[in-house]
């Protein structure tokens, strides 16, 4: 069986653009910035609230900020000195992932 002509009639039948996103409104809104936390070591920020919890995280160095568990969820413990991205999300899936550039400083009094 030749299929050659009957789907060249049915491409042709489709409107210009058809799945290509051609008629959309635009370009798709720009991610945000990382959110800004400074922390000394030894310091916890808590995530939730900023997040959808329960909520489930990581960091790329895990040498100066790592997710810990807190009386309300999810918190960034600091470690050690340094600058990280870190990435916490709903651990249902829920909502947007929201990430934080995490500065450490030596241990604050």
């Amino acid at each position: 069986m030749r299929t050659g002509p009957i789907l060249a009639l049915l491409l042709a039948a489709l409107p210009a653009g058809a799945g290509t996103g051609a008629g959309d409104a635009g370009p798709p809104e720009p991610a945000a910035p990382p959110s800004e936390v400074v922390l000394g070591v030894g310091q916890i920020f808590p995530v939730c609230g900023l997040v959808t919890c329960p909520a489930s995280g990581f960091c790329d160095d895990p040498k100066v900020a790592s997710p810990v568990g807190t009386a309300s969820g999810l918190g960034w413990k600091a470690i050690g000195v340094g600058a990280t991205l870190c990435s916490a999300g709903s651990a249902s899936g829920a909502g947007y992932r929201r990430v934080f550039r995490v500065t450490v400083g030596p241990a604050r009094p």
